[in-house]
């Protein structure tokens, strides 16, 4: 230390000099938490966008193509139109309950209820929680100390009584310092039969404030900036986890929409050969065919009972999955109400620009959002690491006016005229004999860290490229086979109804008309196989870019995620 005594004329100025110090000081210290805000660079509204706003797939170089007519189409004539549709029936038993859903509702449903993502949303709120933590570091702190102390020295008589109060405010500063305003009072009472009280009371103001190790705004709010990337780190990982549930909810409810098209099917199949019964009695009356027709035709009819059952109960298992994963309180897994799907494929042949499609997934993917916080994390510990190379020089500034009287009032009076008090200014340095060793290790320690993570983006990106590369191609292939299987389930329909029309005319047996029947089935079946395979490769390519399938945004907060464990908190207590 260098201390420096200040005369009575300069006490005052000095100590007004020290107050302007502090007030300057004070846009740097934690006197008021909102004045520490995270880093403009972590949490700017582009980043609070990307982490909070799950875009849709709806980007401009997606071109709808030309497609074959929906078998909807008011426009076909009824020998055209493709015979996928059976008329609608309940599932089973016709008094189980009966649930239309829409893609959109079952969507938002998951996103809202699904507890493997709330379960997810907890780690965010936990992260906000550790980012006030860090705050609380530059909390201002108030000190009081009280003290009684008798002294009875024979070396040096009368015994003395002593009584000291000191209040204080300590001001953390974000430039690493501290500021430091008290007061003390000191009442001294001689046992003398002399009235020898003296009352002396200080009032001052210390600065400490590091020069070199230790200094600077980003070196100490660095914990406060890591643990904000780490909250941007939770809530890109929260966000990923809502767009694979919004994904698996997609695919549920493809499969579901599957299921119930292949009991259409199979309901369709069991009427058809229903339909050959009374023909072949009529063929066998009129001595065209044998009466062996009779017990194939009911015997075909018969055997598409099983296929019925089958479907029935896919349905069934389809609809239970999609409620597993919307998790509804009035949808339990274990209700007997049924799904059905109001949402219909949209199988329409896309053109895509490659290069963007890849860009723009490397834009959307989370995990690369959270491999660029964790580098920018890195960086913050490499330049804190290099500040603790440094030397340590602490400045030390003090300034204390003092009062002496016999009462407190007398004292606080002379303490107000300012003509007594101390003052200090002092250096301290120190510095590692060894080229501070440890500082050099973590240095290279969170450089090596850096590379690290710089090989691990450069991996994540080539897969997400991959990825999407790959999803592309299958979403290419399903389209085409959509073509093919249409085509087919044409041509077999037109087989039937030609199979069938001969059959009637007793020029094709039973076991034919029911052979091209199971022909049909099957080629409906593939088409509906298809057209699932293609909404779902769809689906895998909305997740491989990190989007939703669909033109509507997904807002939405992660920390709403706690709204339960707010919930049980307030119960337990």
């Amino acid at each position: 230390m260098i201390p420096t005594t200040t005369n009575t004329f300069s006490l005052r100025a000095t100590f007004l000099r020290l107050l302007a110090v502090a007030f300057a000081a004070a846009p740097l210290s934690g006197c008021r938490l909102p004045w520490v805000p995270c880093p403009d660079s972590v949490t700017n509204q582009a980043v609070q966008d990307h982490l909070t706003l799950i875009n849709g797939l709806d980007p401009a170089y997606l071109n709808q193509m030309d497609v074959p007519p929906s078998p909807d189409d008011p426009n076909l004539s009824a020998d055209d139109r493709p015979a996928l549709k059976a008329e609608s029936q309940p599932v089973g038993n016709a008094a189980l309950q009966q649930l239309e859903i829409k893609l959109e509702d079952a969507r938002l449903a998951a996103i809202s209820g699904n507890l493997d993502l709330r379960v997810e949303l907890v780690n965010p709120a936990i992260a906000e929680e550790v980012v006030s933590e860090e705050r609380g570091a530059f909390e201002k702190t108030f000190q009081l100390g009280s003290s009684w102390q008798r002294t009875d020295d024979p070396s040096s008589p009368p015994d003395t009584t002593y009584n000291v109060i000191s209040p204080s405010v300590n001001v953390p500063l974000t430039s690493g310092g501290q500021v430091q305003v008290g007061y003390d009072f000191n009442r001294n009472e001689p046992n003398t039969p002399l009235n020898s009280t003296q009352v002396k009371s200080g009032a001052g103001l210390s600065l400490t404030q590091p020069l070199l190790r230790g200094f600077g705004y980003n070196v100490n709010t660095a914990p406060i900036q890591i643990a904000c990337l780490a909250q941007g780190i939770a809530s890109a990982n929260a966000k990923l986890k809502a767009i694979s549930v919004a994904a698996e909810v997609e695919r549920a409810y493809w499969n579901l929409w599957s299921a119930h098209k292949l009991l259409e099917i199979a309901r369709q199949q069991k009427e058809l050969a229903e339909k050959q019964i009374p023909i072949a009695k009529r063929l066998v009356e009129a001595e065209v065919l044998s009466a062996a027709e009779i017990i194939r035709a009911e015997s075909g009819s018969l055997s598409r009972d099983n296929a019925v059952i089958s479907a029935e109960t896919e349905v069934r298992i389809a609809g239970r999955e999609l409620k597993r994963i919307m998790q509804k309180a009035d949808l339990p897994v274990n209700g007997p109400t049924l799904l059905t799907p109001l949402t219909e494929p949209n199988p329409t042949a896309l053109k895509f620009d490659r290069p963007s499609v890849t860009q723009a997934a490397i834009d959307n993917r989370m995990e690369l959002l959270q491999i660029r916080l964790e580098v920018f994390q890195n960086w913050i510990t490499q330049e804190v690491q290099r500040n603790s190379q440094l030397p340590r020089l602490d400045l030390l500034a003090q300034i204390k006016g003092l009062g002496l009287d016999k009462d407190l009032g007398g004292s606080l009076d002379d303490l107000s005229r300012g003509k007594h008090g101390d003052g200090l200014v002092g250096l301290t340095l120190q510095v590692p004999l060894s080229g501070n060793i440890s500082a050099q290790a973590r240095v290279r320690q969170a450089e090596l860290n850096y590379w690290l993570l710089q090989i691990r983006q450069q991996q994540q990106t080539v897969a997400v490229e991959q990825q999407v590369h790959n999803s592309i191609d299958r979403v290419e292939q399903n389209w085409r086979r959509v073509q093919a299987t249409h085509v087919a389930s044409e041509a077999a329909r037109k087989t039937y109804e030609a199979e069938a029309r001969l059959n009637s005319e007793g020029e094709r047996t039973t076991t034919e008309v029911l052979l091209v029947l199971s022909n049909l089935a099957d080629a409906q079946s593939s088409e509906i196989a298809a057209i699932t395979e293609f909404q779902i490769t769809k689906v895998d390519l909305a997740e491989a870019t990190g989007t939703v399938l669909g033109f509507a945004h997904i807002h939405w907060n992660p920390c709403e995620g706690i709204s339960g464990y707010q919930e049980m908190s307030e119960l337990k207590r």
